[in-house]
């Protein structure tokens, strides 16, 4: 009986976290990911491994970045942070500095232009991403990849559904996975390919609300001056 208790116990905390609305910032599902060297796990100060996601991007001409959400980066422009290239995180891991910039309207509450940029120092010879074409987000899948839980500092990736769009949002259901609790800031692409239509930012384990990179606010944010 005790037994028989505490499973339903479970059962109630299971169903009660999966109807709270989560930062969307783990890949549940996929599989491990060697395939896309250019996303990053993004380090806060002082923190011993990535908490949130990026995606090295060609941001025009000769110049890179890397793009995040900007609730994954201190809310002072120019915050130094660190971000970490390779399929899965260890200790004494190489890692890359660089200084952050949140995009100047984001809405906290909302999660409206939830955009970052990173600007290295250095760079981390490895070919960049790239952002996709004016509506290239109204697609009908995606792979999305990252560093969150439940394999937290390793390289994961899944694809996922595209139910529908709005003017500045993605909104997904799994496909072999789901993003779920650990991943903000990672890229949704194009399948099989480097072309970024939109971030990985906010739902639930069995939904997420993404923000569209392929929309003027953001693109202009991204390759404008910071």
């Amino acid at each position: 009986m005790r037994g028989a208790v505490r499973l339903l116990a479970l059962l109630v905390v299971l169903i009660v976290a999966a109807a709270q609305d989560l930062p969307a910032t783990a890949v549940t599902g996929g599989d491990a990911d060697d395939s896309h060297p250019y996303v990053a796990g993004v380090i806060w100060p002082g923190a011993s491994h990535p908490t949130c996601t990026g995606v090295w991007t060609a941001i025009g001409g000769h110049r890179r970045a890397v793009v995040t959400d900007a609730h994954c980066v201190p809310r002072a422009r120019g915050s130094r942070l660190r971000v970490f290239f390779g399929a899965a995180w260890h200790s004494g891991a190489h890692t890359a500095s660089g200084r952050s910039y949140r995009h100047p309207s984001y809405d906290a509450r909302t999660h409206r232009n939830d955009v970052a940029v990173i600007l290295l120092d250095a760079d981390p010879h490895v070919a960049p991403a790239y952002l996709g074409a004016a509506g290239s987000a109204q697609r009908s899948r995606v792979t999305v990849v990252g560093y969150g839980s439940p394999h937290t500092g390793q390289r994961w990736s899944a694809s996922e559904i595209v139910k529908y769009w709005s003017s500045w949002r993605l909104y997904l259901r799994p496909g072999s996975g789901n993003s779920c609790s650990g991943d903000s800031g990672g890229p949704d692409l194009v399948p099989g390919t480097r072309q970024i239509v939109a971030l990985t930012d906010e739902g639930t384990c069995s939904w997420d609300e993404d923000t569209r990179l392929d929309i003027g606010s953001a693109r202009s944010f991204i390759t404008g001056p910071h």
